[in-house]
C-alpha cells in the first residue's frame, strides 16, 4: 500500500508589453503664492544604515543514546530442514529450565504482555490476557488441553516450546483462534493443534498422537483441526497421523466458509485423507506440499475454489487434487 505524493508548480508571470517604456511630456511647474504663516523649512531624513545580521549560531543537537530492540525469536530454520527433534521445542535452543509452580493444577496468566521463557510447567495454561508470549519451555499435562487460550484475547505467540500430553487426558496441544505457533514440538495429545480464526502455524513438529479417550466413540486424530474459520497460514510443518484417522490437517465448515487459507512447504504423513477442506470458501492455496504414503483413502480431499500447485509425494511423484 502506497500513498502517492502530488508536487505542483507555478508559473512565473511575464510582461505583456515588450516595447520600451513611454516618454512623458515637458511640464511647467505652477507656483502657489504663500499666505498665513509660513512653515519651517522640511528636514531631510536622516540617511538609513543597514547593520549585517550576525551568522546564525550551529548548535549540535546531542545524539540519543541508543535504545535495545526487544528481543526477537530466532529466524525459522529454512523450508530445506525439516522440523523434527533438532530444530523444534525447547531443546534445541540450549536453554536450562527451571521449574514453576502450578496453583489448583492450572497455569492461568491474565497479565497482558506476559514473557514466559525458560520454563518447566507440569499443568496446562491457561491465556487470559493480551499479547502473552511463552518461548524455550516445556508444558507437560494431563489435562484436556496443554495451552487454551480464551477467545476474546490476541495475540498469543508460542515459540521453541515442547507441549508432552501424557496420562490419555491431552485433548489438544495448542488453541484456538489468534495463536501464533513456531518451532513448537507436540505430542501425546489426541490433536495436535486447534487453528482457528486469524492463527498461523509455522516450522513446527505434530506427531505420536494418542487416543486420550476424550472422544465419545472411536479415535478421532488430526495434526491440525479447524472448524469453518478463515485467515489461516500453516507453513513449513512435520504432521504425521500413523494412526490412520481423519487428516494431518483437517479444515472443516462446522463453524463458516474457510477463506484465506494458505497450507504451504510443509511434509505430511498419515490420516484416512492427509488433507481435508471444506468446499466452500475462497482465495485457499495448497502448495508446495510433501506427501508420505501412510493414507488409508487418499492424499486428499478437497473441492470448491482452491490454487492447488508444487505438491509431490517424498519420491517426487505429482500429487493431484
Amino acid at each position: 500500500m502506497t500513498t502517492a505524493l502530488l508536487l505542483g508548480g507555478c508559473g512565473e508571470a511575464e510582461s505583456a508589453d515588450g516595447g520600451p517604456p513611454p516618454t512623458l511630456g515637458s511640464t511647467t511647474p505652477t507656483s502657489a503664492t504663500p499666505t498665513g504663516t509660513l512653515l519651517p523649512p522640511t528636514t531631510a531624513p536622516p540617511a538609513s544604515t543597514t547593520t549585517a545580521a550576525p551568522p546564525p549560531v550551529t548548535t549540535t543537537a546531542a545524539k540519543p543514546k541508543p535504545v535495545a530492540p526487544p528481543p526477537q525469536a530466532a529466524p525459522p530454520p529454512p523450508p530445506s530442514a525439516q522440523p523434527g527433534p533438532h530444530n523444534t521445542g525447547y531443546q534445541h535452543t540450549g536453554v536450562k529450565l527451571t521449574p514453576m509452580n502450578c496453583e489448583k493444577g492450572e497455569l492461568v496468566i491474565d497479565k497482558p504482555g506476559t514473557v514466559i521463557d525458560g520454563k518447566s510447567i507440569p499443568c496446562s495454561v491457561r491465556v487470559a490476557a493480551d499479547n502473552v508470549r511463552i518461548t524455550r519451555s516445556l508444558i507437560k499435562t494431563t489435562a484436556p488441553y496443554g495451552i487454551y487460550k480464551l477467545d476474546q484475547y490476541a495475540n498469543l505467540q508460542v515459540i521453541d516450546t515442547e507441549i508432552a500430553g501424557s496420562g490419555k487426558g491431552c485433548g489438544y496441544g495448542i488453541g484456538f483462534n489468534r495463536v501464533h505457533t513456531i518451532r513448537v514440538n507436540i505430542h501425546g495429545c489426541n490433536d495436535g493443534v486447534h487453528t482457528e480464526q486469524g492463527s498461523t502455524l509455522e516450522y513446527s513438529w505434530i506427531h505420536d498422537l494418542e487416543y486420550t479417550g476424550l472422544d465419545s466413540d472411536e479415535p478421532h486424530n488430526d495434526g491440525v483441526q479447524s472448524t469453518g474459520s478463515s485467515n489461516i497460514t500453516i507453513r513449513g510443518n512435520t504432521i504425521s497421523n500413523p494412526r490412520h484417522q481423519t487428516s494431518c490437517i483437517l479444515i472443516g465448515g462446522e463453524g463458516g466458509a474457510p477463506s484465506n487459507v494458505l497450507i504451504e512447504g510443509n511434509w505430511l504423513d498419515g490420516g484416512n485423507y492427509t488433507i481435508y477442506l471444506d468446499p466452500n470458501g475462497s482465495n485457499r492455496t495448497i502448495r508446495n506440499n510433501v506427501f508420505g504414503k501412510s493414507f488409508v483413502y487418499g492424499p486428499a480431499n478437497v473441492a470448491g475454489q482452491l490454487d492447488w500447485a508444487g505438491n509431490t509425494f517424498a519420491d517426487g511423484g505429482e500429487v493431484k487434487r
